[in-house]
Parts: structure tokens; C-alpha cells; sequence
């Protein structure tokens, strides 16, 4: 990870992810991009009711979109000098358009490796960085993502990754293992056994079969759990074991505040079918549900439905 991008509008949100952008990027020997998305009024005009509409030459749009822009990249300026002293190489861009969109063609045409947003916005009418920004970002963005909230502190101390053996829990295992060793923090894997894990098992029960306890349940999980990290996981990482059984994004969220992690990582695509824990709705409602910050990532056949630019902004 040495490409990390973070999308601002300027608010206290957006700044806990440059802080911790910043701070990461100086573990990683990374550089910094802090992007800011000026709105394109003509598509937001063309999409009111005629009636609704108000006429303006294409210079009228050139010149407000000019005047926005300068304001953006003073403001850049000023907010790249705040970090002048970490050491961090940081650079500032402005660009026109959708952050969502905007941000994912940053990702395609410059190959960042990890995008920083927060989850609310500077206000009403500038919606830039509103949970539904990072919500689309969860469902689309092929980089990592890395969604702050306003009070995240950006020191890393625990890790907690929740994994339901899909493929997309795996990549979430060796990046938040990667994330741990990098900081120094110690790793938490939890395993959530939901309410379709259950029932399944008692499908199965037959009068062959005894019945088993919720207690016997989750050790068998945790046998397999330890398994399936020993196979994946990598040598010498050290780790503590979690399984719990709930709702997936409500065990993941108590799991956290149990160890007091830091950052929780996800995978946004589950495997379906029994427990398939990871899916992006569950990132949503963790993220929704729980003030610590959280890290989702895509399994590597990942395909974002956004397609690139025909002509780039960068």
C-alpha cells in the first residue's frame, strides 16, 4: 500500500480520514492524495423538472465551476500544509463531478491502493461525504476502503477482522494481518455463527444425530475457525480467536468494543447461501451501528459496475 487516497469535503469528517490517512501512510512509507469533488451543476440542473429549471450559457458553468475549483485547491493548500511536518509526501487535486464516481476513476486511471472517507458531509446541500457517498463506495469502489468517523483517532492499537471463509473474508484476513503487522497492533478474528447456521444444523439433526449444545456448536466452529487460519494465515502472526453467534453486524460490533479495536475489517461479498455473514449490507449496518472505523475489501475477481473515464481528470 503506497498510493492512499482520501476524499474531502473540507468537514470534521473528512478530516479524521486525512488524519488517518496521514498517519498510516507514515508506517507505510506511502504518499497521500487528498481529493476534493467540486458538484457538476449542469448534470443536478438537467435532472430537475423543465419547469424547475434555469437557463445558463456553457461560459456561466465554465466560470462557476472555475471559481470553485480555485477556492478547492486553496483549501487543498491549506490542508496539505496542516500535515507539512509528519514527513508525509501529500498532494492535493480537485476534480468535477460525482465523489462516489470521481473517487473510483481515481482508483482506475492512478492505481491507488486504499481510499480513506468519513461518513457524513459538511452540510445538507453539500453532500459529499453522506453515508450514502461510502455506501456506494462499499458496493463499488475495487480498492480497499477505509471509512472514518468524526472521532476516530487514527492510531491503530487492535485490529479485528470478521471472516465467514468466503473468499472475500480471506483477502479481508491478510490485509487486516498486513494492517496488524505494519502497526504493531494485535489482530482479532471473529467468526459469527447466525441464526441460518442453526437452523441448518438442525436440519441435519436426525435421531442418528444427537442434538447438539451452543456450546458444542461454537467449538466446533472454533476448530475449524483455527484450521482454516492456520492454513491462510501468515507465519508468526499473532492472534486471539473470537466466535460468537447473533446477528453477523451486531456480534461484529460488540466483538469490537470487547477488544477495543481500533479498526474492524470486512469483506463486502459473502459466499450466500448458509452464513453468508460478509455481504455489503453488513459493512453498511456495522458501519451504521458502531463509532469505530472500518476497512472493507474486495475479493480479488472483484468487478465494479462504474466504467473508467473517457477522458480523465488527472
Amino acid at each position: 500500500m503506497k498510493k492512499l487516497l482520501v476524499l474531502t469535503d473540507f468537514s470534521d469528517f473528512a478530516r479524521s480520514a486525512c488524519d488517518q490517512a496521514v498517519w498510516l501512510a507514515k508506517r507505510l512509507s506511502a504518499e497521500v492524495t487528498f481529493l476534493h469533488v467540486v458538484a457538476d451543476f449542469r448534470d443536478q440542473i438537467a435532472a430537475l423538472p423543465e419547469s424547475e429549471q434555469w437557463t445558463a450559457s456553457g461560459a456561466d458553468f465554465d466560470s462557476l465551476a472555475g471559481s470553485l475549483r480555485d477556492k478547492a485547491d486553496a483549501r487543498l493548500a491549506k490542508l496539505t500544509a496542516r500535515y507539512q511536518k509528519t514527513g508525509v509526501k501529500i498532494v492535493g487535486k480537485t476534480v468535477l463531478g460525482k465523489p462516489y464516481v470521481e473517487t473510483i476513476h481515481a482508483v482506475q486511471t492512478q492505481g491507488f491502493d486504499l481510499v480513506f472517507v468519513g461518513t457524513r458531509g459538511e452540510s445538507a446541500i453539500k453532500r459529499f461525504l453522506v453515508g450514502s457517498t461510502s455506501s456506494r463506495l462499499i458496493q463499488h469502489c475495487p480498492a480497499p476502503l477505509w471509512v472514518t468517523h468524526q472521532d476516530s483517532k487514527p492510531q491503530i492499537t487492535s485490529v479485528l477482522v470478521a471472516v465467514d471463509f468466503s473468499p472475500a473474508s480471506l483477502v479481508a484476513l491478510k490485509r487486516a494481518a498486513t494492517l496488524a503487522t505494519a502497526c504493531k497492533a494485535k489482530l482479532h478474528v471473529v467468526h459469527v455463527l447466525d441464526t441460518a447456521d442453526l437452523e441448518a444444523l438442525t436440519d441435519l439433526i436426525t435421531e442418528e444425530v444427537p442434538k447438539l449444545t451452543r456450546k458444542q456448536v461454537q467449538q466446533s466452529a472454533a476448530n475449524h475457525l483455527q484450521g482454516w487460519l492456520k492454513t491462510h494465515l501468515p507465519e508468526g502472526v499473532k492472534h486471539e480467536l473470537h466466535v460468537a453467534h447473533g446477528d453477523s453486524w451486531r456480534m461484529i460490533g460488540t466483538a469490537a468494543t470487547r477488544v477495543d479495536a481500533s479498526v474492524i475489517v470486512l469483506g463486502s461479498v459473502g459466499r450466500g447461501g448458509v452464513s453468508g455473514l460478509l455481504l455489503g449490507s453488513t459493512a453498511d449496518r456495522v458501519l451504521r451501528t458502531t463509532s469505530v472505523s472500518v476497512l472493507v475489501v474486495k475479493p480479488d475477481d472483484f468487478e465494479t459496475g462504474i466504467a473508467p473515464p473517457l477522458v480523465s481528470q488527472w
